[in-house]
């Protein structure tokens, strides 16, 4: 799967947002499919968003156009910078890279890891196999001290996990062995952004919320049937 990863610094993310979702049609007449946003817990003005690509030629003309450029200004983009990735069985490539590392501190610690895992609704803390976990709807999103007090891991999808490599290389890796297949993804506090792994932790927790409540769903629906 082509998708393109994005990441910007916004003035104000209500003024961002509205100009964004007005490009929607847009967005999809080129090839651009929005599969995800997240917001920074602690810096809401920090935005991510991942985009599927059906047309990368497409896409590709339609973030270099001058057009692209106005929208970004009018919106409030202060900066930031875009990836396209792909994934496949075995795979994760980055196409047509353009880093540009954000100012945003790098001050992320074991304690600050747990604050912005348990800032999550609903989540708790528990444990296994000697290290902390964090738990939503009962299945964990989020481990804390594997291998050693300096990593974390993350449970995302395998675009997510491409996505996130592309983004940070140095702080994301895939968790050995079959884990990381599936998306289990080590994190490295010490070279982490904060902005970076409140994104990762929002995702590995939606990633286990939307399917409790399509569960939930499907659950009520049997029921209703059953009547």
């Amino acid at each position: 799967m082509l998708a393109l990863l994005c990441r910007n610094r916004v003035r104000d993310f209500s003024t961002w947002k509205k100009v964004f979702d007005s490009h929607a049609a847009a967005h999809r007449a080129a090839g651009l499919h929005l599969r995800s946003l997240w917001r920074g817990l602690e810096r809401p003005n920090d935005v991510f968003f991942l985009f599927e690509v059906t047309d990368l030629a497409k896409a590709t003309s339609f973030i270099a156009a001058p057009d692209a450029a106005e929208a970004g200004r009018t919106s409030g983009v202060l900066e930031g910078d875009y990836d396209f990735i792909e994934s496949g069985p075995g795979t994760t490539e980055c196409r047509g890279r353009r880093p540009q590392r954000w100012s945003s501190e790098i001050d992320m610690t074991p304690a600050a890891f747990r604050r912005l895992a348990l800032s999550l609704p609903d989540a708790t803390e528990s444990a296994h196999m000697g290290h902390p976990d964090f738990r939503v709807e009962g299945r964990i999103f989020a481990t804390l001290g594997y291998p050693d007090p300096g990593w974390a891991a993350v449970k995302l999808s395998a675009v997510e996990q491409a996505a996130f490599m592309a983004m940070q290389p140095r702080v994301f890796t895939p968790a050995k062995g079959a884990w990381g297949r599936a998306g289990s993804t080590m994190v490295l506090l010490r070279e982490a952004e904060r902005a970076a792994v409140q994104a990762a932790l929002a995702a590995a927790w939606e990633g286990i919320t939307s399917k409790a409540s399509a569960r939930k769903r499907q659950t009520r629906g049997r029921r209703e049937a059953g009547r």
